[in-house]
């Protein structure tokens, strides 16, 4: 497994997740009814813990963008999925391009 950006970014908010969470942890969380001054800091340093998480863990995903028709493909385990025009608008005149993994 080669180290990407979004495996070091992963790595990063979820670091910066438990270190809200480990400073936040003498403020009192309260309720939903009643929310105390930790609440919202713990609610976000969980959520961000969770995105980086799941941004480290599909880090490993090979994303091939087509330039000339504006696909966006993800390939994994040597399949390839189309995600979507990506904002391009395809004619349909054009031939679809081939899918390399």
């Amino acid at each position: 497994m080669t180290l990407r950006a979004d495996h070091v970014a992963g790595a990063f908010f979820v670091g910066v997740g438990l270190l809200v969470l480990a400073l936040s942890g003498d403020l009192p969380t309260g309720s939903l009814s009643l929310p105390g001054s930790g609440f919202m800091p713990k609610i976000v340093a969980v959520l961000t813990v969770f995105f980086g998480a799941v941004l480290a863990l599909r880090g490993s995903e090979q994303t091939v963008r087509d330039g000339a028709v504006g696909r966006r493909q993800t390939c994994r385990r040597g399949r390839c999925y189309n995600r979507g025009s990506g904002g391009a608008v395809r004619m349909a005149w054009l031939p679809s391009p081939p899918m390399y993994c």
